[in-house]
């Protein structure tokens, strides 16, 4: 299937997915309010930082080294299983360690339920880890159909058991509290690892070799992840850092209204992140035909999809928060409004990081991140004990837009991309785009019908 088809496809799952993720966050900002959210988005944080860590980043591996086949399948999936055993091993002992010598909540906040948030991440961490690798292995393959249907049973699967408990609390057969629904989001993660496993069984059956050779296995995967880790911990410090920053400074009601500005403006990646999934093993192939075009076309149309959209938030925006989430979130309408340009500035570099990617240049995705990072920090830092939430908003746009800028400085200079439009669709680009949508479609129908 080319390119297209695979990121329409993809594209198409996300609106149900969107919708699904959506209805489950408002049922769970419902359930807990701002403090409890502020807390639930802490520990999730805190659980994402220790799988991005210890998992070094191996699923960019995975996807390049799969695509390209320069490393057998079942000697990838002998070093996946291997990592996997040994950071779960490592995140255990690390938790161990800070369950022991932390105090006044450093890592997890300091309540009555503080255990429960301890046995959360060391489950989470194994459960996450290892969908994550699934994942990968199906992405490096192009199996998007699979990925595209598991994302949205997960997702449905997710609503299902958040709809449950919101039935529960709602008519007061259940008093749930922040670990319940970490647990419940626990529960619906084992849930997609054990279907997982069943179609890496029956699609893919790969079994796992340990007999590795570090000059053509060992070596070669890790100077390719290596930079790659490092600009993805880093990348992560600029997405998160504000929620602990601000945790520190102010309460855990206004992590609980910044998070929820970031989730709502986060959204927008739903459109970005299947067209970097299905470019990556695209663009990485020696055998591509055509990559420049490739990358320009889907340039457009993620650019041109996140600012509509955008465009439609931001007025809907002084009226959903309210009236969705509850009066409190009001505030969040405000660091809102900041995002929303850093957020588009963020989907453009991640189609500019993706190509910097295919072509093994990871070393300039590292230096776009380390930029990010050093803004994030220093703005997060001045303005946030000062201005709050919406210091952080301000930090995150500049630093979205340092990235960007970054990464365009060297696409467009050492990787010698041509200078052109990669944002707007022509009038006539637009219209053979419409073309392809509606043959696409009866396609798609007269063979529904000839079945």
């Amino acid at each position: 299937m080319s390119a297209g088809r695979n990121i329409l496809y993809t594209f198409l799952t996300q609106i149900p997915t969107l919708l699904f993720q959506v209805t489950s966050g408002i049922l769970i900002t419902r359930i807990l309010g701002a403090g409890g959210q502020g807390v639930f988005v802490v520990v999730q944080a805190d659980m994402e930082l220790l799988v991005l860590l210890l998992g070094f980043s191996l699923q960019t591996g995975l996807i390049f080294f799969i695509a390209n086949k320069r490393i057998p399948e079942n000697v990838m999936a002998g070093m996946a299983l291997l990592f996997l055993i040994g950071g779960a091993l490592l995140s255990w002992i690390s938790l161990a360690g800070l369950w022991f010598f932390e105090t006044a909540g450093r890592f997890v906040p300091a309540d009555e339920s503080r255990l429960h948030y301890y046995a959360y991440i060391a489950a989470a961490f194994l459960v996450n880890s290892f969908n994550v690798f699934m994942t990968a292995f199906f992405q490096g393959r192009s199996l998007f159909k699979i990925i595209n249907r598991m994302t949205l049973l997960g997702s449905a699967i997710n609503l299902a058991a958040y709809s449950t408990a919101f039935y529960l609390w709602q008519t007061g057969q259940a008093q749930l509290q922040v670990w319940h629904l970490l647990f419940i989001g626990l529960g619906s993660l084992c849930v997609n690892a054990v279907i997982w496993l069943i179609c890496y069984a029956r699609l893919i059956g790969v079994r796992p070799v340990f007999r590795f050779s570090f000059v053509h296995h060992v070596k070669p995967l890790f100077v390719f992840i290596l930079l790659g880790h490092f600009s993805h911990v880093l990348n992560f410090f600029t997405y998160k850092l504000d929620i602990w920053i601000i945790n520190h400074y102010n309460t855990e009601a206004q992590v609980g209204l910044y998070a929820r500005a970031v989730g709502i403006a986060q959204l927008f990646w739903l459109i970005s992140n299947p067209i970097m999934g299905v470019l990556a093993p695209t663009l990485s192939r020696p055998d591509a035909p055509d990559k420049l075009s490739t990358f320009t076309f889907f340039s457009k149309f993620n650019f041109m999809s996140v600012f509509v959209l955008m465009i439609i938030a931001a007025a809907l925006a002084p009226v959903l928060f309210p009236l969705v989430y509850g009066e409190e979130f009001a505030g969040s309408v405000l660091p809102f409004f900041v995002l929303l340009p850093g957020i588009l500035f963020s989907c453009i570099n991640k189609l500019f990081s993706i190509y910097i990617f295919s072509q093994e240049k990871v070393k300039y995705n590292f230096l776009s991140t380390v930029a990010g990072v050093i803004i994030t920090i220093t703005l997060d830092l001045l303005l946030i004990p000062h201005f709050g939430i919406m210091g952080a908003a301000w930090a995150t746009f500049f630093a979205y837009f340092g990235m960007m800028i970054a990464s365009a400085c060297f696409l467009f200079g050492p990787l010698k991309l041509p200078f052109r439009n990669y944002y707007l669709f022509s009038l006539s680009e637009i219209a053979a785009l419409k073309r392809k949508l509606n043959s696409f479609v009866f396609s798609n129908g007269k063979q529904e019908k000839d079945r």
